[in-house]
């Protein structure tokens, strides 16, 4: 597999973005099957971009809106639209997309796009290989169904098949979340690549954090996104005795960046960690809301992260996928994806560039880098104790997929 890549800060005259988005495409270099992914600003008329795109290629094309994007010419780029096509003769792309989901829609649709999806690319039972996925859930279905729903309906429904992408991002307002296809835009849904036929997919996970507390705390008590007891005890007096909240504080103490290690059992018994995203803490009714679900029994770790500890883990995490690639030698890889969190964005106060530059030089340059700062990632992560991969939603994380 192999992937063409265009990209246009021509947003104010969109006709002639179009243009530059599409002349960046070598045509003569697309094989037998391709699709495409687009990131965009959240400002961007999204259906005079994709009526342009549809009329320029005759494969599917999904997308969704970034608070910045990652390529390997300029690094981090902001206002501005990317293309990444990915085309193959030995693979097959089976695209879609849910449209408006409601509040208490999300399993059920979710799940018939994975089907519609799965019945379309499977030829005598093949099974697919790699689920790539972006959503965007807003408003009142966000309490209701969750992205860790959607990595469990995909996770089930698929029996395991590696799951890997994010959830589209915008300003921070939540406002100018939206997700597409060449025909379709929602604020609140779903879409997916399915690939089927010769794909090996590698995948590199980096926290960056630092453990400057040394506590663990069991949750002993929770409700969905909300943590009402640690060690059965007080979550605010918890976040007191190690600092996190002063104790002169208001009725709540809101948070851009606070991650925590989150210990969970998986299916199989296994101990994963992911990356959970504490936003606030409300005093008055002693609880700690986070992005993502939390469970009874896990274990929760508060940590740091810092411009320190984001160079040098992203340095490391560079280095592995490239020794993991060049150890492939019956199988050439094409692109580098990257999901990297907002939060992370919003740490990088003396230089935006920092991740982006630990990759930019990193890879041979018939790979494609390509990527986007989410507002939560999904990514395949491995076992503690047997080493298998369970498929994971995590904020504030950086996630690599090369294929």
């Amino acid at each position: 597999m192999k992937s063409l890549y265009s990209y246009t800060d021509e947003i104010d005259d969109l006709d002639a973005g179009i243009k530059e988005l599409t002349d960046g495409i070598d045509k003569t270099k697309l094989k037998k099957n391709s699709c495409g992914i687009v990131f965009t600003d959240y400002e961007v008329d999204i259906e005079t971009l994709m009526k342009g795109l549809k009329a320029e290629f005759d494969f599917p094309i999904i997308g969704g809106t970034s608070l910045a994007s990652i390529d390997n010419h300029e690094g981090l780029r902001q206002l501005g639209v990317s293309l990444t096509i990915l085309t193959a003769d030995d693979c097959s792309f089976s695209v879609g997309m849910t449209d408006e989901i409601k509040t208490g829609e999300g399993p059920e649709k979710v799940r018939e796009l994975y089907r519609t999806l799965h019945n379309a690319g499977s030829v005598n039972g093949e099974k697919e290989k790699l689920i790539f996925s972006l959503c965007s859930i807003v408003g009142t279905a966000w309490t209701d169904f969750t992205p860790d729903d959607v990595v469990a309906v995909f996770d089930q429904e698929s029996e395991g098949i590696p799951f890997y992408g994010g959830c589209v991002s915008d300003d921070m307002s939540y406002m100018g979340l939206k997700l597409f296809d060449t025909d379709r835009t929602v604020r609140s849904g779903c879409a997916a690549i399915l690939i089927f036929g010769n794909v090996k997919p590698i995948f590199v996970v980096e926290d960056s954090t630092k453990d400057i507390y040394g506590v663990k705390w069991e949750i002993t008590k929770c409700d969905g996104l909300d943590v009402l007891e640690l060690d059965h005890g007080s979550v605010t007096k918890k976040m007191m005795e190690v600092g996190l909240v002063p104790k002169d504080h208001g009725p709540a103490t809101d948070f851009l960046s606070a991650p925590f290690l989150c210990t969970v059992t998986a299916k199989d018994g296994d101990n994963v960690d992911v990356l959970r995203a504490m936003m606030q803490v409300d005093h008055e009714k002693d609880l700690a809301h986070f992005v993502g679900i939390v469970e009874e029994g896990a274990m929760l770790s508060p940590a740091i992260m810092n411009m320190e500890s984001i160079e040098s883990s992203i340095k490391e995490a560079a280095d592995r996928l490239h020794k993991a690639i060049e150890a492939e030698k019956d199988y050439e890889y094409g692109t580098v994806l990257i999901t990297s969190c907002i939060a992370r964005y919003c740490t990088f106060i003396a230089d935006k560039q920092i991740e982006a530059k630990q990759l930019m030089d990193r890879f041979d340059e018939n790979i494609t880098l390509s990527g986007f700062y989410s507002m939560g990632e999904f990514t395949p992560k491995k076992g503690k104790e047997y080493g298998r991969l369970h498929n994971t939603f995590n904020n504030e994380t950086f996630c690599l997929l090369a294929i």
